[in-house]
């Protein structure tokens, strides 16, 4: 069962994007991810960030309360998320 996405105000869905990162350290990609979710449109987007569980972005993602932060605990016994269709 789907969760439904966070509305807008007005009502509308809001979008949802899923940032992917696979270092477990804070290099380029990962600065690219800090500065996203600092500044990222939070009236139209719903952000999560998957990352190694080891991963040195974590406790810095973790300040975010407006994003959500997934190890990859979450995808040990799932599909590749190349597979993973996402919802519209």
């Amino acid at each position: 069962k789907r969760s439904k996405s966070p509305q807008r105000k007005g009502g509308e869905r809001m979008i949802n994007v899923c940032q992917v990162v696979s270092d477990t350290n804070i290099g380029g990609a990962g600065r690219y991810i800090l500065n996203y979710v600092k500044n990222f449109d939070r009236e139209n987007f719903s952000v999560t960030v998957l990352i190694p569980e080891n991963s040195m972005l974590k406790p810095e993602l973790l300040k975010f309360s407006d994003i959500s932060v997934k190890g990859n605990d979450l995808l040990e016994n799932e599909i590749p998320m190349a597979l993973v269709p996402v919802p519209a």
